[in-house]
């Protein structure tokens, strides 16, 4: 058990290391930014990948569906029940 400790420690202060001695390219990253903001414009609007009414079809499906398993389950038990 020792010895995964010792490589989770050494990878760690690894990691902490290449952390501190990162220094972000501020340019580039600026301009990626800017080239995100002008091209905000241009782009073709969005239209909904599938209209609202499939999404209510399939809750109520799958809540008939859960519904159905309960019942069957409720109907199971007391039929269980009676027996004994």
């Amino acid at each position: 058990m020792r010895k995964a400790q010792d490589v989770h420690d050494e990878l760690r202060a690894r990691l902490h290391e290449a952390a501190e001695a990162h220094e972000p390219d501020r340019a580039r990253i600026l301009a990626r930014v800017e080239r995100g903001m002008s091209g905000a414009s241009e782009r073709r609007p969005r239209r909904a990948a599938r209209p609202p009414v499939l999404g209510w079809g399939r809750i109520v499906g799958a809540t008939a569906a859960v519904a159905g398993a309960l019942a069957v389950g409720g109907y199971w038990v007391a039929a269980a029940v009676q027996e004994n």
